[in-house]
């Protein structure tokens, strides 16, 4: 199987990416860390583990 080409500046990685997408779409918002986790009911902390790929959450 060949190498798909990179088309953009994000990861290839799946957890990298969904940081980064995350991260992408958090600061789009104009949401802070905490804010989120406000609205969603999640601990803060969360997320920021999620945006360094620490982690993914869970379902």
């Amino acid at each position: 199987m060949s190498q798909r080409s990179v088309l953009t500046g994000r990861s290839q990685e799946p957890r990298q990416r969904f940081a980064e997408e995350l991260r992408r779409l958090r600061a789009a918002s104009g949401m802070s860390l905490r804010a989120l986790g406000e609205r969603l009911g999640w601990d803060y902390s969360l997320f920021g583990k999620m945006e360094k790929g620490e982690t993914i959450g869970s379902p």
